[in-house]
């Protein structure tokens, strides 16, 4: 009996990942505005709690790419029980109201923290150390579910004003400079985000998200969470940084309601990314972990600042 070949769950999501982003209409390949699109991140139906990192990437991947008007998702058998279904075993004894049959699941992944026992090899004492295991799993959207009607998304908030930038530059201690009105760039030597001023811009949203992705570049810097900036024009690792801070920039983008127009340089930057996450599995889902961490460091900085102001206006 030949032993069981272990699954590589990180190449089979990104193999479907690649193929789903190369599906997309080349009119439509704006991928990565997909991610922070407003109203529309992915929510666990089981949980009614939202999808982070890798997960809110590929669910709305698989949102914009099929067209789904909701952004409910839930496995098999949270349809099948929530339809009423009810099963002994592997024999159904009532037939759910609700059904997936012919519709094509998404897979999803789930990290779980696990401690194990080992030996040290020094001391011969056992010590018990921790580690993550990784699942895959497979989801439905609402609308591949026959029998289901469901609710309307939210309405689009409102548009953000300009002055959010400041706000979010100063929880962050980011600082801000208009010195180049032709370019975009954060510059770690002086930790500052270099924009042309608002009004060059087309839209209100397009200057927070160019700004956005600069903050995303800040994050980095060793005062924060300390990864290496110091790369070069068109070497993987700046393709990779650049991957980070626009995830980073979709992810503020769709939290604060602001939806802006692909970027100029977006088909450029894209072919360095995929080409990258063709060569490495795992590339998505470093890249969207550190964004994920430089979101949560900054949505702290910001709650910091927050609650610093309230108890300067209590005093």
């Amino acid at each position: 009996m030949t032993k069981k070949e272990k699954r590589n769950i990180h190449l089979e999501v990104t193999t479907a990942l690649v193929s789903s982003i190369e599906a997309l209409p080349e009119d439509d390949i704006n991928w990565m505005r997909s991610w922070g699109l407003v109203n529309t991140r992915p929510v666990s139906k089981a949980t009614g709690k939202p999808y982070n990192g890798i997960n809110w990437f590929i669910l709305s991947i698989m949102q914009q790419l099929h067209g789904y008007a909701s952004n409910e998702w839930g496995t098999f058998n949270y349809w099948f029980k929530a339809g009423g279904g009810e099963r002994e075993g592997k024999t159904v004894t009532k037939e759910s109201r609700y059904s997936v049959k012919g519709q094509k699941s998404t897979q999803v992944v789930l990290y779980k923290r696990l401690v194990r026992e080992e030996t040290n090899t020094t001391t011969g004492n056992k010590e018990t150390k921790p580690f993550m295991l990784m699942k895959s799993f497979n989801v439905f959207n609402a609308d591949q579910v026959e029998g289901y009607d469901a609710p309307p998304l939210a309405d689009i908030p409102a548009e953000q004003p300009a002055t959010i930038v400041d706000g979010i530059a100063e929880a962050m201690g980011i600082k801000l400079v208009h010195t180049d009105l032709n370019r975009c760039f954060y510059r770690l030597s002086e930790d500052t985000s270099n924009t042309p001023p608002a009004t060059q811009f087309k839209t209100i949203a397009d200057y927070i998200c160019a700004n956005f992705h600069e903050f995303g570049h800040g994050t980095g810097h060793k005062s924060r969470l300390d990864r290496d900036l110091k790369n070069h024009f068109g070497d993987d690792a700046y393709a990779f940084e650049e991957l980070i801070a626009e995830l980073f920039a979709a992810m503020l983008a769709g939290q604060f309601g602001v939806s802006a127009t692909p970027r100029e340089d977006h088909t450029h930057y894209l072919k360095g990314w995929m080409r990258r996450i063709k060569e490495d599995e795992k590339a998505i889902f470093k890249a969207v972990a550190a964004a994920q961490k430089a979101v949560d460091w900054a949505n702290d900085a910001i709650e910091g600042a927050s609650s610093s102001d309230a108890l300067a206006e209590a005093a």
